[in-house]
């Protein structure tokens, strides 16, 4: 046996000997995505059973029905008219977008809206994809089942809570904003109903498409606003008054916000320039998907 025989051979042992270890690296990523998956399954099935049981208690169903009666439920919570931890504590203009629910009774509704949030993790999960072109089908399944067994998801669904609701409108928004900058900004106005979790990020539409889709947004919550006032028949000086008297009586709800604001400072708006940065400045280099594709 020649040398050049024996190197084939030795070249030949290695190749079995990696496509070994990528077979059991293959099997290994397999089981671990498919335990994820499962653990997903299995504990949004009971968070779906604790949202439409004994949860659901930021849902906000009250407030809206007592909107949808011309009440303002601002005035409502001021006479200690309303129940659980339904405080309202949103903008009104926020709560017409839960009048479908609210016109159902409480139990049925807790049902609706529990799935409206599995609805709401779909737009939002393949938006995403979207937006960071995500091509890797088991990065994608990883990412995903992460973001399906973390206690903060899991929270959202079991509470009732809207930040799934609202973000899943501002990514949509985002995914839309070149290609019908109407409709981009009327969903990223009604993204605002949770304003503390979606109204900083659309400094986003600042830095990237410019001022036309804010614009769009706020002309949307004037509307809305307006057709509040005209169905409870109140002047937007009272509303206001009313709003800013609710919180009052709520003092954690101020320091839940300035936690929100420091969250956004110290964490959030940093990482949204690094995002600017990657699709903006060096993307114009043509290298945008390269760079994506890097850091995911």
């Amino acid at each position: 046996m020649n040398k050049e025989d024996a190197l084939a051979g030795e070249q030949a042992q290695t190749k079995m000997e990696y496509k070994k270890k990528d077979r059991i690296v293959k099997h290994l990523v397999k089981f671990i995505l498919s335990s994820m998956i499962l653990l997903a399954v299995y504990l949004n099935v009971l968070m779906f059973e604790k949202a439409i049981t004994s949860e659901s208690g930021d849902f906000q169903w009250q407030p809206t029905r007592e909107l949808l009666r011309h009440q303002n439920p601002y005035e409502s919570f001021l006479s200690d008219n309303l129940f659980m931890a339904q405080m309202p504590l949103y903008p009104l203009t926020g709560y017409i977008l839960l009048i479908p629910y609210a016109v159902m009774d409480w139990e049925y509704a807790k049902i609706a809206w529990a799935l409206t949030n599995y609805l709401a993790t779909f737009v939002l999960l393949y938006c995403l994809q979207k937006l960071w072109k995500i091509q890797n089908t088991m990065i994608v399944v990883f990412l995903c089942s992460a973001f399906l067994i973390s206690k903060p998801y899991r929270n959202v669904i079991c509470y009732g809570q809207h930040d799934l609701f609202v973000l899943a409108l501002f990514v949509w928004s985002s995914v839309l904003a070149k290609k019908n900058k109407y409709l981009a900004g009327i969903l990223l106005g009604l993204s605002w109903f949770k304003y503390s979790t979606t109204f900083p990020l659309s400094l986003y539409f600042i830095f990237k498409q410019g001022w036309k889709h804010i614009l769009i947004g706020i002309l949307t919550q004037c509307f809305l606003f307006m057709l509040v006032c005209l169905w409870i028949w109140q002047s937007p000086l009272h509303i206001l008054t009313t709003y800013l008297d609710a919180l009052k009586l709520h003092t954690s709800y101020w320091a839940w916000h300035l936690f929100h604001l420091y969250s956004y400072v110290v964490f959030i708006i940093p990482i949204w320039w690094i995002v600017y940065f990657i699709e903006i400045r060096i993307g114009k280099n043509g290298s945008t998907k390269i760079i994506w594709k890097d850091v995911v």
